[in-house]
């Protein structure tokens, strides 16, 4: 479902709204919202609960650990830093993964190219041609005729 959809616009956000307000205690709105957002994702594709559910459980267990830890800063902060760094990676991963893939094979395919000319090159220079012929190879342009040809 897309935010500019026809179901989200006229269906979900209508619904989700509507109950939202209905809900009186600020817990049951957030349990709401939670199962709202687990619902949005699952429409577009239920393997991806999977991971909301692992995101949802560390940042709810950091919050639990932060209440138990009340008087020690460094655990707090520990429980702050956690969740971020989960979710952080998590959204590097999704996102960025197959950015790196494509560049890191393009940049291969590039140098590949360039060290298979790079080859023949040397590989036609070794053979015997003249210089000009290696030249002629190297800029794409064509070599003047040899002497006694027109």
């Amino acid at each position: 479902m897309l935010f500019n959809s026809v179901v989200f616009l006229f269906a979900f956000l209508p619904i989700t709204y509507v109950v939202f307000w209905l809900l009186r205690s600020t817990r049951a709105r957030y349990i709401w919202l939670a199962v709202t957002g687990y619902v949005f994702y699952a429409y577009w594709d239920a393997r991806f609960c999977l991971l909301m559910l692992f995101s949802t459980l560390v940042s709810y267990g950091a919050g639990l650990a932060m209440l138990r830890w009340d008087n020690d800063a460094r655990r707090r902060k520990l429980c702050m830093v956690i969740p971020i760094i989960v979710d952080l990676s998590l959204l590097g991963f999704f996102k960025y993964t197959n950015f790196v893939l494509d560049t890191a094979t393009d940049t291969l395919h590039s140098a590949a190219r360039k060290l298979r000319f790079k080859f023949r090159v040397e590989a036609l220079d070794d053979a015997g041609r003249t210089r000009e012929y290696v030249n002629r190879f190297r800029l794409k342009c064509h070599p003047r005729p040899p002497f006694g040809r027109s």
